[in-house]
């Protein structure tokens, strides 16, 4: 069952304090021919599984990320979470897992929506995709 492939194939990574839950298709063995990494941010609640379907399928063909954000999946949950403690866990796991900015495209969906458009904001992004997306003033 794909769950269980998912769950084997995730490892943690402390960022700003925070142990996370993150999945990364290279670690499958997984070479490719382009630069591209596409990054999926789940919702409110959410957890990597959410992106199961999405992984199985864009894995064959481009380098696939996503992480249980903190507070959620198998990630810690601290007491208190603000808006800018997602941002700056998004710039860590990119930094650590070794993805320029400018080949990442991040696939938000819902409260993953507003994390990656917030994060996108004066970035030089590959590119962004939003899905039943909140926006934040």
């Amino acid at each position: 069952m794909y769950v269980d492939k998912v769950i084997k194939n995730t490892f943690f990574t402390e960022v700003n304090g925070v142990k996370i839950r993150v999945y990364d298709s290279l670690r499958e063995g997984f070479e490719y021919d382009t630069p591209l990494t596409l990054v999926f941010l789940h919702g409110l609640p959410g957890q990597i599984s959410n992106w199961r379907y999405q992984l199985d399928y864009f894995k064959k063909l481009y380098r696939t990320v996503a992480y249980d954000q903190r507070g959620f999946g198998m990630s810690d949950k601290p007491k208190k979470v603000e808006l800018k403690d997602f941002l700056k866990d998004l710039d860590a796991i990119l930094e650590k897992l070794g993805i320029p900015v400018e080949n990442a495209v991040l696939i938000g969906h819902s409260f993953g929506g507003l994390v990656a458009q917030t994060y996108a904001c004066g970035k030089d992004l590959k590119g962004l995709v939003l899905i039943g997306s909140v926006a934040w003033k």
